[in-house]
């Protein structure tokens, strides 16, 4: 906080932050041929990735993705019973996909406390 007639500094903030990439549960390879970029009746390309509910308990996940230009998710909540598996729907825009690339998308999985759980490494290439 500055003191603007004093043009004093009365009050200051100092933030560190240690950041890391989080641990990757899994990778998965994700190939999106030319010929569905073309199509212009789809706005997004489909494709599935499963997830089971490791717990004794039915849980409640959050999913979400570090590139939401890319990928975004079908259903962004995911619920499942007890040890039951199931699919995380990953819709790819077309529109983004002008040229041929290749970049990593990470998936996070969160429990409804906001807990991360799992993370997921999309190695996704078009050519």
């Amino acid at each position: 906080m500055v003191d603007v007639e004093l043009n004093q500094v009365l009050q200051m903030w100092h933030v560190h932050l240690d950041v890391s990439r989080p641990t990757i549960s899994k990778i998965f390879k994700v190939d999106i041929p030319i010929s569905s970029r073309s199509s212009q009746d789809k706005d997004y390309i489909s494709k599935k990735i499963p997830y089971t509910n490791k717990y004794d308990i039915p849980r409640l996940y959050n999913v979400s993705v570090n590139c939401q230009k890319l990928v975004k998710i079908g259903d962004p909540i995911l619920y499942l019973e007890p040890r039951a598996t199931g699919s995380i729907n990953l819709l790819f825009s077309c529109a983004t996909l002008s040229k041929s690339f290749a970049t990593e998308v990470l998936v996070f999985v969160s429990n409804q406390d906001g807990t991360l759980e799992d993370t997921f490494s999309l190695q996704t290439t078009s050519q």
